[in-house]
């Protein structure tokens, strides 16, 4: 995913979502974020630092993030993957305004509350 690939009318969040839905192993997952660096660098924080020990807890946080209760501690460890800040954030200015993701990726990019100049999109306070 680079810069110049999300359109006004893209849903990054959904597609990540479909993406991460569809992992197997932790070398897919690695491949995921991987391929989402742009805008998932802290996801790509806490699955770099996994060890084939922490696939089976992901997978059960996996399950319990489904469940209305109480999240668990890997449920928290893990929900920056599950839902990276940045596409949370675009997320909600998307919801308030009422436009697609992608419109308002690029609007708060076009304004600089988006930089994406250190590889990463990084919200700008």
């Amino acid at each position: 995913m680079t810069d110049d690939m999300i359109g006004y009318v893209s849903d990054c969040a959904a597609d990540y979502t479909i993406d991460l839905e569809a992992v197997e192993s932790l070398d897919d997952l690695r491949a995921v974020v991987s391929r989402w660096s742009l805008l998932v660098s802290d996801a790509r924080r806490v699955v770099d630092a996994m060890t084939d020990a922490d696939w089976q807890p992901y997978l059960e946080a996996c399950i319990e993030k489904r469940k209305e209760q109480e999240p668990s501690v890997n449920c928290q460890r893990f929900s920056p993957v599950f839902m990276p800040e940045i596409l949370f954030q675009v997320a909600m200015f998307a919801a308030q305004y009422k436009v697609p993701w992608g419109t308002m990726y690029r609007r708060l990019r076009d304004v600089g509350k988006i930089n994406v100049g250190s590889g990463f999109a990084v919200l700008v306070p």
